[in-house]
């Protein structure tokens, strides 16, 4: 399945001031060594409650000094977060994580999966619904 190359920057006023936003492109993931990958998993409603939870685990992306990449549990219940071991992500940098996730307490030993990553104060959305829910003509943005 082929995604257009249009870059979305999503955008939602936050309480704390910053506007919540991301990059969706995988063309524009430049946070990756390796080649650019996006994740479909959940429903609609489940990875867009996901996104605004994220909101506040991220806060602002200004105060991340190294390559992070975030995950959340498959039942949508726990998020967490594993710095990069470089100057950019490598796809073994995301399955790290993916294990440290599910190792972590609070996830109840759940399987996770990358939501997000945080590279040069931008915030960039790894997730987006199964393809069950893939809707060519209305295209999920995540904060809407």
């Amino acid at each position: 399945m082929q995604f257009s190359a249009l870059a979305l920057l999503v955008t939602l006023a936050s309480p704390s001031g910053w506007s919540p936003s991301c990059v969706t492109d995988v063309s524009e993931f430049d946070f990756l060594r390796t080649s650019p990958t996006n994740f479909a998993f959940g429903s609609r409603n489940d990875v867009s409650a996901a996104y605004q939870k994220l909101i506040e685990v991220i806060g602002d992306p200004a105060h991340f000094e190294k390559p992070t990449l975030f995950y959340v549990t498959k039942d949508f219940s726990h998020f967490t977060k594993s710095e990069c071991s470089g100057d950019k992500c490598r796809g073994m940098d995301i399955l790290i994580g993916e294990q440290q996730c599910a190792a972590d307490p609070g996830s109840n030993k759940t399987a996770c999966t990358p939501i997000a990553a945080v590279y040069q104060s931008r915030v960039y959305c790894l997730l987006e619904p199964s393809l069950e829910d893939f809707d060519a003509e209305n295209r999920f943005r995540p904060f809407q």
